[in-house]
């Protein structure tokens, strides 16, 4: 338990773990015994909070972890990168899996899925007035139901914030929304 032998045979203070205890005699002779200290105390206990899926394929979901057991501080262990915050954004989907570690060594883990958002969406156009010929007198509205608003439009002119598209000469427009 450690780089130097001494001749007390007791060794308090330890986290929760395996240790390898070599046992060395007057004559140099040696034994190799592993150690099991286990945890005591309460268990540690963790939940996930506030999870946000991820909308329109961006990196934009998230989670919360909280624990309501232990010793502070605690590590959450994501794909073997550690972070000090229990809050999690700007993720893609996919399923993740955190290993919660508090400071006497006692771990918990919890699996998130962050899933695609609701991001179906239907467009209707609606109050279509036809321009006169050569002039710049037609109109249309888009009415949307669906995805998370508010919704910026676009038929070629660059993006605005209103549905209502007036003064439009006649043509084939494409909408996004």
């Amino acid at each position: 338990l450690g780089a130097d032998f001494t001749d007390n045979p007791v060794f308090a203070n330890l986290k929760a773990g395996d240790y390898e205890l070599i046992i060395r005699d007057v004559n140099g002779c040696e034994s190799v015994e592993v150690v099991i200290v286990e945890a005591t105390g309460d268990m540690l206990t963790t939940s996930v909070q506030n999870i946000k899926n991820a909308t329109c394929g961006a990196d934009n979901g998230g989670f919360s972890i909280e624990v309501s057991s232990g010793e502070a501080p605690y590590t959450y262990i994501i794909n073997d990168e550690e972070f000090e915050s229990p809050d999690f954004a700007n993720l893609p989907v996919g399923t993740y899996d955190i290993l919660i570690v508090d400071a006497a060594g006692c771990s918990a883990e919890e699996q998130v899925a962050i899933e695609a958002g609701d991001i179906e969406m239907e467009a209707e156009i609606g109050d279509i007035a036809i321009a006169s010929c050569g002039q710049s007198n037609g109109r249309f509205n888009a009415n949307v139901n669906g995805g998370t608003a508010p919704y910026t439009y676009n038929i070629g002119f660059g993006e605005r914030n209103d549905a209502e598209f007036t003064q439009v000469s006649g043509g084939l427009y494409n909408l996004t929304i």
